[in-house]
């Protein structure tokens, strides 16, 4: 695999953060076979949750792309179930790192407009460290190599 076709990002926080955030940026779906990217226009903060199997955008957010529901799913959360509209959506991650056609569930989030998920984290690596009491996340697609810190010998 050449270094072309790798795509990452880091995002680099002054402290110890409990939220993995990014900027991302969201417009309508395409065809990559036979489509250009779209615009995208529209950026929002996603904060990238392991513990979501789906990505999810804000009603908000929602709104403002005008998006139009394709399907409706049950969402199990923390409050219980719940029947979610279903979007499509094309997301831009920082270094243009491309998802030309991603399901997204409106929800009823405010603490960001979008929750990425499982479906869009297990497409790479992504990685968390805290050293010197500095966050770092980053995320590369595609996976490369099987990351494991158990096989790191330091003395």
């Amino acid at each position: 695999m050449s270094a072309s076709s790798v795509h990452a990002f880091t995002v680099l926080y002054d402290h110890i953060e409990n939220t993995l955030s990014s900027r991302v940026k969201v417009d309508s779906p395409f065809n990559p076979q036979t489509m250009s990217p779209p615009d995208f226009q529209r950026e929002f903060i996603a904060v990238w949750d392991t513990g979501a199997t789906n990505s999810v955008i804000s009603r908000s957010a929602a709104t403002l792309l005008n998006l139009k529901p394709i399907s409706y799913r049950e969402v199990q959360h923390g409050g219980g179930k719940e029947n979610c509209l279903l979007y499509l959506v094309s997301m831009l991650l920082p270094h243009q790192i491309i998802f030309p056609h991603v399901e997204v569930i409106e929800s009823n989030i405010s603490s960001c407009d979008l929750l990425i998920g499982m479906d869009i984290i297990n497409q790479g690596d992504l990685a968390v460290s805290n050293y010197q009491n500095e966050t770092a996340f980053t995320f590369r697609m595609p996976s490369i190599q099987r990351l494991d810190f158990s096989s790191d010998k330091t003395s």
